[in-house]
């Protein structure tokens, strides 16, 4: 910086300009560069989107009829397209259907890209560019066309440096000769200003004035330093006319003051009033002159004397504006609450009285406390609404549960009656018949199921009352002995000797759904189950991974409604009860479920937190 301020002012002006130049030059040239690889990245992307469009719909139909030669005749139309190199169809499955390659030579030694590299339409590896568009044929997604074309941008943005090099340069030179030329008109009057000024320092001559010849801000800045001249010759009649202002302020304040229908006042360091407007006497029901010979404290009710004195302790520490509440007294006795709000005056560092206004508040306090009131009653039928309301769900539940439960023997009835028709009349019934008995065995099955779901559903509905210590540990050995009986299931616990406190039948039933169907929707010879659970100070999470077929995104929130299944084929005996037990349960300990896969066969990861509860000897 010193070196800086060594140089002269006329030095400081062209340095200026030419950094600013240099800057704003720089800046333009960035955004070209910037617009002109855009506007070259939207070109080719825009033609290629074109042909890709075109030669896909022509495709479309192929597609859906499985003619891949016809797709491959449709994709030489891209040797009329000198950009495009290659050019590949893949079907709705995401397989390659067809292809083309400008070098048709070397076709089969080419590696096929990656549709799930591209997460856009379309990217660019360097200057070629991969586009990639859905094909849809009479309104559903048959396929996509990915084409790669060698866009040369490069080789056309070296060209467009080359030339905005040049300009810039050109520009930096002719800014240069221009801020040489041009600083004369700023340093000339700013040197006779600094020689003015020192003059006037060096003889203390206020009376001198600067010679003013220009309009612009070097004029405006000569005029502002005559004036503050002449203020500095007249600073005794300014002082008196200041005097004067604040006179006139303090009547004008007065005279507000009495406007106003609260009680504005004024008093010294012992609380005598020095003023006080004309509303205080109707307020407290004294004459003006009683008002004016009173003290503060005899307008507060003396068992607030000591509340009073506190507050104006802490006004003369704080120096602070303060607002209290006090209890007033009217000359009849007659008690009111007010609002105080009150600021400390000071002369020369100390404490000289205080200034504030009284606000009489009873009818907002009445209007509370009506609210408090009406607030109480509407708590109490509230409650006594949420009674009925738990009353009648009670009741509903118990109806709920007997009818689900009643309808167990009909169905049993059916089971049993279609076992025996088929054990004792097989040989002689023929195979439609067969069949139809088989297939009401499997819908009896199915419902008897779902009977059972509902009644787990509509039984899970407590928290808290047989809290118990245990380890995942313990909860996946209990359901390997009663539940889990396929020998190709192997678990990877993480976390499973940490101490969980909560009702262990609940996370039984959790893990016993969700493993159920990690194992019901795999196809994979050796199912692979991960379990992990790790705890904050606040919650407890829980993670549950499989290697199954995994779950559609778009399915996430579907699978957690009460009989809500992805399949409505009765021979996969899923009846939609599992995910929204599993989701009530998390619900009674105030948790979440969130459900994580990337498709289809992708696997499945389920996280669930619960929150941490403290058993009572903890």
């Amino acid at each position: 910086m010193s070196i800086i301020h060594k140089i002269s002012i006329k030095y400081k002006i062209i340095l200026i300009i030419l950094i600013t130049n240099i800057i704003l030059i720089s800046l333009g040239f960035v955004l070209e560069i910037y617009y002109s690889r855009k506007s070259l990245t939207t070109r080719y992307v825009e033609d290629i989107g074109f042909y890709s469009k075109k030669i896909g719909e022509q495709c479309a139909s192929s597609l859906d009829f499985d003619y891949s030669n016809d797709a491959k005749r449709f994709l030489k139309s891209f040797e009329k397209v000198k950009t495009v190199q290659q050019a590949y169809i893949f079907n709705s499955q995401k397989k390659l259907f067809a292809q083309y390659d400008a070098d048709s030579l070397n076709l089969k030694k080419k590696t096929v890209p990656n549709l799930h590299t591209i997460k856009k339409n379309y990217k660019f590896v360097g200057d070629t560019l991969y586009f990639v568009e859905e094909i849809v044929y009479e309104g559903e997604f048959v396929g996509n066309i990915l084409v790669l074309a060698d866009t040369k941008i490069s080789q056309e943005m070296k060209e467009r440096y080359f030339i905005l090099g040049f300009v810039s340069l050109a520009l930096t030179l002719f800014a240069y000769l221009l801020a040489n030329y041009m600083q004369g008109f700023i340093s000339k009057p700013i040197i006779k200003l600094s020689e003015t000024v020192n003059k006037i320092s060096e003889k203390k001559d206020y009376s001198i004035r600067i010679t003013n010849d220009y309009s612009d801000e070097i004029g405006v800045l000569n005029t502002k330093i005559n004036n503050f001249l002449e203020v500095i010759q007249n600073r005794e009649i300014e002082r008196d006319k200041a005097e004067f202002a604040l006179r006139e302020s303090e009547d004008r304040f007065r005279s507000l003051a009495e406007l106003l229908p609260e009680t504005v006042f004024e008093v010294d360091s012992f609380l005598d009033f020095l003023f006080i407007n004309k509303s205080a006497s109707v307020t407290f029901g004294y004459s003006e002159l009683e008002m004016n010979n009173l003290n503060f404290n005899n307008i507060i009710i003396s068992t607030e004397h000591e509340k009073l004195h506190s507050v104006i302790r802490k006004l003369i520490n704080s120096q602070t504006s303060i607002q209290d509440e006090f209890i007033a007294v009217r000359k009849n006795g007659e008690q009111f609450p007010v609002l105080l709000y009150v600021s400390p005056l000071f002369r020369n560092g100390l404490p000289k009285g205080f200034r504030g206004i009284l606000i009489d508040f009873s009818e907002l306090k009445k209007a509370q406390n009506e609210i408090t009131q009406l607030n109480k009653d509407l708590e109490k039928r509230v409650k006594e609404r949420t009674l009925k309301l738990a009353k009648a769900n009670k009741e509903l539940s118990e109806v709920s549960y007997v009818s689900a439960h009643d309808l167990k023997t009909p169905i049993r009835g059916i089971t049993q009656l279609a076992t025996w028709i088929l054990n004792d009349y097989k040989t002689e019934l023929n195979a439609e018949v067969i069949q139809n008995l088989e297939m009401l065995l499997n819908r009896a099955s199915h419902m008897n199921k779902l009977v059972n779901g509902i009644l787990e559903y509509i039984s899970t509905n407590t928290s808290g009352k047989n809290m118990s210590k245990f380890t995942l540990n313990e909860v996946i050995n209990i359901l390997k002995q009663e539940k889990i009986k396929q020998p190709n299931v192997i678990f990877e616990l993480q976390g499973e000797h940490e101490i969980l406190y909560y009702e262990k039948n609940h996370l039984i039933q959790i893990f016993g759904h969700l493993i159920d169907n990690s194992i019901k929707f795999n196809n994979n010879e050796v199912i692979k189950i991960a379990i992990k659970v790790s705890t904050n100070e606040l919650d407890r999470e829980f993670t549950i991974s499989d290697n199954g077929i995994g779950i559609d995104p778009k399915y996430h929130k579907k699978v957690l409604g009460v009989f809500k299944t992805l399949s409505s084929e009765y021979s996969n005996q899923n009846v939609g009860i599992g995910l929204a037990l599993v989701k009530k349960i998390i619900d009674l300990y105030n948790g979440k479920i969130s459900i994580h896969s990337e498709g289809e066969s992708k696997g499945t990861t389920i996280i669930f937190n619960l929150k941490v509860i403290q058993s009572d000897n903890e």
